[in-house]
């Protein structure tokens, strides 16, 4: 019996655990070759349809996305990414909270960015056009708590990168972006899978008792 309890524990525990990971990478096939239209609030969109056979009834837990941009001045720029009823701003002219209206003045950045970031949040990198780099690693946004408006919705879909310029005189360019997404069954189908491994159980020690 004490076997049987363990291999329950064991099964439950596995159940409980089945999430996936998804990351996709998108580095062609942009509008405009990527460049942002100079000085234009009516911006510049990139929108990819997911559509994954194995992902098929998994909903978002957690997403992050990695934005790769050259040229341009980083405190110029305005975006957000949104999917199904979720929406986040990714860039509100970073800097412009620190150094004025203008924002940090550096050139391109290497990103990821998510509720959570272990270099602080991208709106407050600390850069400008002299002393600083153009920005790299894992930033938070300006609203983390934004994120959790991805939770729940299906993995599969349009998933809209949006990026302006709000300034002209410097040409910012989206060389490539990426979503890393943190996926789960749907309610009903953790329902079926912890049933599942207790109606398991359940047999199994019936079968235990009238055999051993």
């Amino acid at each position: 019996m004490k076997r049987i309890s363990l291999f329950c524990i064991l099964l439950l525990a596995i159940s409980l655990q089945a999430t996936a990971s998804l990351t996709t990478n998108f580095t062609s096939g942009f509008a405009n070759n990527g460049i942002l239209p100079d000085g234009d609030l009516n911006g510049w969109a990139d929108t990819r349809n997911l559509s994954v056979t194995e992902y098929a009834g998994l909903t978002v837990a957690d997403v992050q996305v990695t934005l790769n941009i050259s040229g341009g001045w980083n405190g110029d720029l305005y975006g957000y990414l949104v999917h199904g009823s979720g929406f986040v701003v990714l860039l509100d002219r970073v800097g412009s909270g620190n150094v004025g209206a203008a924002g940090y003045g550096d050139s391109g950045m290497s990103v990821i960015l998510g509720s959570t970031g272990a270099n602080g949040s991208i709106q407050t990198y600390g850069g400008n056009s002299i002393f600083s780099s153009s920005p790299s690693g894992n930033y938070s946004t300006i609203t983390p708590s934004a994120w959790n408006s991805f939770d729940g919705t299906d993995v599969n879909g349009n998933w809209t990168l949006f990026l302006a310029d709000m300034s002209s005189g410097d040409i910012s360019q989206v060389t490539g972006w990426a979503l890393t997404i943190e996926a789960v069954p749907e309610p009903a189908t953790w329902a079926m899978i912890i049933f599942g491994a207790a109606f398991g159980c359940w047999q199994l020690a019936r079968w235990r008792t009238k055999h051993c």
